[in-house]
């Protein structure tokens, strides 16, 4: 008998081990959709800032606003550091063209950054 009621413990523990982390795990993203900043922030980010290609300036503005909004949550070591960011810019124009005899035909074409 005492083997029979170790097995269930054994067994039954997980289960409810399980059951407290879902729910405690249900209640941080209830928590975290209701009761949080985080939808106000990407909105900020996606309508007011836009778009934050490397290097650009809507990237720098992202950045300043993020660092403002963790000062205003109370962090007390909240600081920017200088880094190297590869900017892309767009080059001259380019065409592809085929000629067989006289003939000269242009394509067009895509290349995106650092492509050959």
């Amino acid at each position: 008998m005492k083997k029979i009621i170790g097995i269930l413990f054994l067994f039954t523990t997980p289960i409810f081990a399980q059951t407290s982390d879902a729910e405690m795990l249900k209640q941080i993203y209830k928590t975290t959709l209701t009761d949080c900043d985080s939808y106000s922030w990407l909105d900020h980010l996606s309508n007011k800032i836009g778009p934050r290609l490397s290097g650009s300036k809507n990237a720098e503005l992202a950045v300043n606003y993020t660092a403002a909004e963790l000062r205003t949550l109370g962090l007390d070591r909240v600081f920017l550091q200088e880094v190297m960011v590869p900017k892309w810019n767009r080059g001259e124009k380019e065409v592809a063209y085929l000629q067989v005899g006289n003939n000269k035909t242009t394509f067009p074409i895509c290349a995106l950054g650092m492509s050959v």
